[in-house]
C-alpha cells in the first residue's frame, strides 16, 4: 500500500480467523518471508514498542448481545 523509510505497509485479507494467520504466513518463507513490525513472537527484531498490526474492519457475533457486530476504523492514510 505504501512505503515509509524502511517499512512497506501492506493489506491482508484472512480467510479466516483464525489466531495468527496473518502474522504467520508474513514470517513464513514460502509467505512473504518477513515479519511483521513488533512480531517478537515470530522473532521481529526491530526495536519498537508493540506489535504494528492493525484491523480497518472487524466482523463478529457477540456472545452476549447475540447479534453481529461490524466494527470500522476511520482510515487516516
Amino acid at each position: 500500500m505504501a512505503r515509509e523509510g524502511d517499512y512497506s505497509r501492506v493489506e491482508f485479507t484472512p480467510l479466516t480467523g483464525r489466531t495468527h494467520q496473518l502474522r504467520v504466513h508474513a514470517a513464513d518463507t514460502q509467505g512473504l518471508g518477513i515479519t511483521i513490525l513488533g512480531d517478537r513472537l515470530y522473532r521481529c527484531r526491530a526495536v519498537t514498542s508493540r506489535l504494528h498490526l492493525h484491523a480497518r474492519e472487524l466482523r463478529f457475533e457477540h456472545p452476549q448481545l447475540e447479534k453481529t457486530l461490524h466494527l470500522h476504523a476511520i482510515t487516516l492514510f
